[in-house]
């Protein structure tokens, strides 16, 4: 029993070296400004979120095909706001305060309905990023009225596979939305599902207990939505019940 004991502290330390923390270290969390509640603007407007914190910090956004520009002096700060039309993401120096000496400042100018999503900001030198110990995060929905639900992608009307193994216990139906009070419904082409049980979440889409497609031997389901006078539907899902886990690529 100590044997195991041991290892087992070893192997967690381990980890923590790994992963770039120091056991004994003192640390609190960056924190944002005005942090409190999701951030709502709509499209071709500018967001901006600032975050501080005790080490250097860097941000991540949605899209991940978007290049943020770092601003390193004055002449560049003047530069963060933006070209009128223009998507872009500038990160800036701002003041630090009492015992949060580091701070960064994102702009996203001309935001799209593709970027609602977290955003997140996180110490920079430490490998392990983690909301409430060494990062935060906060979630800005972007209001599209022609795009209401979330297209990373060039086109819409595809057929996306949700693989549901053996040990799942419910299944995630990943509409997202990019207005936030939207009425959302669940539509299955395979003919009517129980609704017990059943969940909406404006940043995780439908969700639902397994055992409600067991007895279906083919689910193909779609979110809905009507915004004014006219319907809009997402990606249609095609829920795979598997016996272990994708082979999914590394």
């Amino acid at each position: 029993m100590k044997t195991d004991f041991t290892l087992f502290c070893r192997t967690w330390i381990g980890i923590a070296y790994a992963s770039g923390l120091v056991i004994g270290l003192s640390m609190t969390p960056p924190t944002l400004e005005s942090s409190e509640g999701d951030r709502v603007i709509s499209i071709n407007e500018t967001l901006s979120i600032t975050c501080r914190g005790q080490r250097t910090l860097a941000w991540s956004w949605p899209d991940k095909t978007l290049v943020g520009h770092e601003l390193t002096d004055r002449q560049d700060e003047l530069q963060s706001t933006g070209t009128p039309g223009q998507r872009t993401v500038f990160i800036s120096e701002c003041p630090g305060q009492k015992g949060q000496q580091y701070c960064k400042r994102l702009f996203l100018h001309g935001a799209q309905g593709k970027d609602t999503g977290y955003y997140r900001c996180y110490y920079k030198d430490i490998n392990a990023i983690i909301d409430g110990i060494t990062a935060v995060s906060i979630y800005a929905f972007v209001r599209d009225p022609l795009q209401p639900f979330l297209m990373r992608g060039e086109s819409s009307d595809n057929l996306e596979t949700i693989f549901i193994t053996r040990f799942a216990t419910h299944v995630i139906v990943p509409c997202l939305v990019t207005i936030p009070d939207l009425n959302v419904t669940l539509h299955s082409y395979s003919g009517p599902l129980e609704t017990s049980g059943m969940k909406w979440d404006n940043k995780q889409g439908w969700s639902f207990p397994r055992y409600v497609i067991d007895s279906v031997p083919m689910v193909i389901v779609a979110c809905l939505v009507t915004l004014e006078g006219k319907q809009y539907s997402s990606d249609s899902y095609f829920i795979h019940t598997t016996e272990s886990y994708p082979n999914l690529p590394f």
